[in-house]
C-alpha cells in the first residue's frame, strides 16, 4: 500500500460541516429523477461516499454506471472514474452529460476525458466486465 503524501490528504479534507453532516446515522437527501433511467439516485449521495472514502487522484470504478451519476459527483472532487454500463444508450448519456464536468482547476474536453478512463480501464484486468454487450467508458 503507498503512503498518501499530506498535500493528497489536505486536497482530500472534509470540513467539519461536512464531516458532521456526512456521518450523521441518517442522510436527509431528496430523491431525484431521470428521464431516461428508471434507478438513479441524488448526486449527494455519492458525492459524499467519494469524500468520505477516497483521497484526490484515486480512481472510482462504477460498474453499473447507468446515467453516471457517480461520474458526475466524482470528476469535481479530483477522482479519476471509470464507467462500465452494457447499454449504449446510458453510455452515451454518460459521454454527453460528462463532456464538460469541471475536474479540479480545469475542464476536461469529452475526447481527453474519455481517453483518461480509457488508460485507467487498461491498467487492470480485474476491471474488465464479461458482459457481451458490455461498453465500456
Amino acid at each position: 500500500m503507498t503512503r498518501v503524501s499530506d498535500a493528497i490528504k489536505h486536497k482530500s479534507a472534509l470540513t467539519k460541516e461536512e464531516w458532521r453532516e456526512y456521518t450523521k446515522t441518517v442522510w436527509s437527501i431528496a430523491n431525484v429523477s431521470h428521464g431516461a433511467h428508471p434507478a438513479v439516485f441524488p448526486l449527494e449521495i455519492p458525492h459524499r461516499l467519494i469524500k468520505l472514502f477516497s483521497f484526490h487522484g484515486e480512481t472510482i470504478l462504477d460498474p453499473f454506471a447507468g446515467v453516471g451519476t457517480t461520474a458526475r459527483a466524482g470528476i469535481p472532487l479530483g477522482r479519476r472514474v471509470v464507467c462500465v454500463d452494457q447499454s449504449r444508450r446510458y453510455v452515451n448519456i454518460i459521454k454527453k452529460e460528462c463532456a464538460r464536468v469541471h475536474n479540479g482547476h480545469e475542464i476536461l474536453e469529452q475526447s481527453r476525458l474519455w481517453q483518461l478512463q480509457k488508460q485507467s480501464w487498461q491498467r487492470s484486468e480485474l476491471w474488465r466486465v464479461p458482459c457481451r454487450d458490455s461498453t465500456r467508458v
